[in-house]
């Protein structure tokens, strides 16, 4: 997985002016973490927090870093993507794109998109701006594949499967993420 974000990342990073590039990795970051937050709402902020956890975070980075890399935040945002994980193969539970599912999604998109801009030294509103839009487009998109997916193989399979995708990706960014420089 690591190599294809790496192979997204070469092949998005064209040159501009020739002094800036269009998409670095802090970006794409954050629009990896924001694809996960459409599709698992919590397990973006796990990745946040699991990265962060491996990682000391210099005495300057702030409140919002010294948050999302203590033990606590760890604990309770696996706890969450867990829960949530399980939640999803039950009968009942809301569609992604009812309101409160999607602000939660996007907000959480948001918020990972802030963390790593101010991880790396940036204005977090782009970041949060970026996450947040990732994460909705996201979750439309596997809402429909879902969809598409319903009559072909069990609704407990597919949701496994993107349980596998949202794993495999966050592990993916938490192998090559540098998130405190």
């Amino acid at each position: 997985m690591g190599s294809m974000i790496s192979m997204m990342g070469s092949m998005i990073s064209m040159k501009n002016t020739g002094a800036e590039t269009f998409c670095d990795d802090v970006d794409l970051t954050v629009l990896g973490l924001g694809i996960i937050a459409g599709m698992r709402t919590f397990s973006a902020p796990a990745v946040i927090c699991l990265t962060l956890s491996k990682d000391t975070p210099e005495a300057d980075s702030g409140p919002l870093l010294a948050v999302a890399g203590s033990r606590w935040a760890l604990w309770l945002s696996m706890l969450l993507a867990s829960g949530e994980m399980a939640a999803d193969k039950l009968s009942g539970m809301p569609d992604r794109t009812d309101p409160p599912s999607m602000a939660a999604r996007i907000c959480s998109g948001a918020l990972c998109g802030a963390v790593v801009s101010r991880a790396a030294k940036r204005h977090a509103i782009g970041g949060a701006l970026l996450g947040g839009l990732a994460a909705a487009g996201s979750t439309f998109l596997t809402f429909h594949l879902r969809g598409k997916l319903a009559g072909k193989i069990p609704g407990t399979l597919a949701a496994i499967a993107e349980d596998a995708v949202v794993i495999a990706w966050g592990r993916g960014i938490i192998n090559r993420a540098d998130l405190v420089r």
